[in-house]
């Protein structure tokens, strides 16, 4: 549901600045965003709430994917040269593998990263999304579809070199 949520708001062009994320071990989803739009100003525009706020809920109950959001980068990103990168944390939580990821900012990066954890059958459990200038700096607590841990090294090697091809 979360790369739902983030693939509808980035087909939207706006970008995911910051954003909680909490699911409940009973599926309650709890996520809140702070959304700008592609320059990087904070978006107000009430006359488009409505159009996001109908075209996420019909994307939530929908079986069909999101749809893939378009390419936009704005002019302070393209100037930026960021080194992507993926770590694992397997000692901070008893629950869950944590993910962090880093690189350059640009709309849709949010789906994309939550879009491969999901194609790679892991479950979000919360996420620390942060935005710092054209850095994103990316927490993410998962766990396999069983709500284990993480720990095989063949399958973390996999994971990340996933997650590095959607960061660049």
């Amino acid at each position: 549901m979360f790369y739902r949520t983030a693939g509808t708001i980035a087909a939207k062009n706006l970008n995911i600045l910051r954003a909680q994320v909490y699911t409940s071990k009973n599926g309650v989803m709890i996520d809140t965003f702070q959304i700008t739009d592609p320059e990087g100003n904070v978006y107000t525009y009430d006359d488009s709430w409505e159009s996001v706020s109908t075209d996420l809920r019909t994307e939530l109950m929908s079986a069909n994917r999101p749809p893939e959001p378009g390419i936009y980068v704005p002019a302070r990103v393209l100037s930026a040269a960021i080194t992507p990168f993926v770590e694992f944390d397997n000692d901070t939580s008893d629950s869950f593998t944590i993910i962090d990821v880093s690189a350059r900012d640009r709309v849709g990066f949010l789906y994309h990263v939550a879009k491969t954890l999901y194609d790679l059958n892991l479950d979000i459990g919360s996420a620390k999304i942060v935005t710092e200038g054209v850095r994103v700096m990316d927490s993410f607590y998962v766990t396999d579809l069983l709500r284990k841990k993480i720990t095989d090294s063949v399958r973390l090697e996999r994971i990340k070199v996933a997650l590095l091809d959607v960061l660049t």
